[in-house]
């Protein structure tokens, strides 16, 4: 998407978010941009209010990868379990895309959202482009879309009108506020599970003592059901 696109769509979410009109968003929004270039001399540059790469994390980010990588798990899990049963390739392709689409959508979401969360804050934009792997900042704009502002303004607990507010908007309230689609105690198991399963417990029993206690009461007791790994599986192919 071309920068002056990208400009464009930003401002008729603010103008639908708030009510101002599309022009005067577009301007601010330009404004804004030019202001935050000239302020921005220096890679941690925080401005009053915000957050900066060396404070504590937000406690709503985590909260949000929990609950993104619970559903994408769900959602492996169901292409996992098709190839059981399902032998007809016409409709194992079928269900097993549905399945890991909607799983890469929660993953554009996640990703997205924790962008946005550090635009929010006024992050260096190269620190942003760096993060997310990606040579421009045309590449960034891309994985700010309209869900996912409305998905970081539910998670901040922006005020909007919830009569008004889309499910991406209600979705980022309840990962915060632990209600509705969000199920804590399987987020914990998952997490046991995975550190089970991907960490170096097997080997180094101290990989585990960063966790909560129940979570790792519940991982300490799975990794005696996993074969122990070999220490040059640890780095996957691609990892940096």
């Amino acid at each position: 998407m071309h920068t002056n696109h990208a400009a464009k769509n930003a401002a008729r979410a603010r103008s639908m978010e708030t009510g101002q009109p599309y022009a005067a968003a577009l301007a601010d929004l330009r404004k804004e941009r030019l202001a935050h270039k000239e302020r921005l001399t220096t890679e941690d540059y925080v401005p009053a209010g915000a957050i900066g790469p060396g404070d504590a994390l937000p406690p709503e980010l985590l909260l949000l990868v929990r609950y993104h990588v619970d559903m994408i798990n769900r959602y492996f899990h169901e292409a996992l379990d098709e190839g059981r049963y399902q032998k007809q390739y016409g409709e194992w392709t079928r269900i097993v895309l549905y399945r890991l689409t909607d799983a890469l959508e929660h993953l554009h979401l996640m990703v997205g959202t924790i962008a946005a969360h550090m635009q929010h804050n006024h992050i260096s934009p190269d620190r942003i482009r760096t993060y997310l792997q990606v040579p421009d900042q045309r590449h960034v704009e891309q994985f700010i879309s309209r869900r996912v502002r409305e998905h970081l303004a539910g998670l901040l607990g922006k005020d909007t009108d919830q009569e008004k507010a889309g499910v991406f908007d209600r979705v980022g309230r309840s990962i915060v506020q632990r209600e509705g689609w969000i199920s804590p105690e399987r987020e914990d198991t998952l997490e046991a599970f995975l550190a089970a399963l991907y960490s170096t417990y097997s080997y180094e029993p101290s990989a585990l003592d960063d966790l909560p206690d129940d979570i790792r009461n519940i991982a300490v007791q799975a990794a005696a059901l996993v074969p122990p790994a070999r220490e040059d599986e640890d780095a996957a192919p691609g990892d940096q």
